[in-house]
């Protein structure tokens, strides 16, 4: 009998890493107080920097440079994206956010962030390093537009991108893990 070689990708051989630099300039920006909706740009958003790419191919802001990213998939198989930022919000005394992140294509949910950020009956800028992990069901050559949006509990102003520190940068990392 033949036995034919069984390969197996590795763990990152499907995988991107890219960020949007931070910026006081350019940032997103959001005032919403009811449900979830995007946020807006301030400024020109930049074509994110690819950190890693071997083999995913190419990938471009997200659709109306809404914090996200855009790209075809490189295989059929479970996506996990990471998306890392700092959320700053400032806000009224007592007031919380929450983010979540989704395919904008199909309106699926892919993750989500809350937090507080009033504290102690103080009105505070609060910066939140936020991070939402979500996984999502791919095929091959389809385009899919991942992005953010966020929601507050108060009359408040959100961003993302802002105050030009290092921190504040938007990152997302991309893996397949099967």
């Amino acid at each position: 009998s033949t036995n034919a070689p069984t390969w197996t990708v590795r763990p990152g051989y499907y995988s991107a890493s890219v960020y949007y630099p931070a910026s006081t300039s350019n940032y997103w920006s959001n005032t919403n107080t009811g449900g979830y909706s995007d946020l807006t740009v301030v400024g020109t958003i930049p074509t994110p920097t690819v950190l890693y790419n071997p083999n995913f191919g190419t990938i471009s802001k997200a659709t109306s440079s809404l914090p996200g990213v855009n790209f075809s998939a490189p295989r059929t198989g479970t996506l996990k994206i990471t998306a890392t930022f700092t959320y700053l919000s400032a806000t009224a005394t007592g007031a919380s956010y929450a983010i979540k992140m989704l395919e904008s294509t199909t309106a699926t949910d892919l993750g989500f962030a809350s937090g507080y950020t009033g504290v102690n009956n103080v009105a505070v800028i609060a910066q939140n390093q936020t991070t939402i992990t979500g996984f999502m069901a791919t095929t091959v050559s389809t385009t899919y537009n991942i992005k953010i949006q966020s929601v507050q509990t108060t009359s408040t102003i959100a961003y993302i991108g802002n105050l030009g520190t290092a921190g504040s940068q938007l990152t997302f990392v991309m893996e397949y893990v099967d």
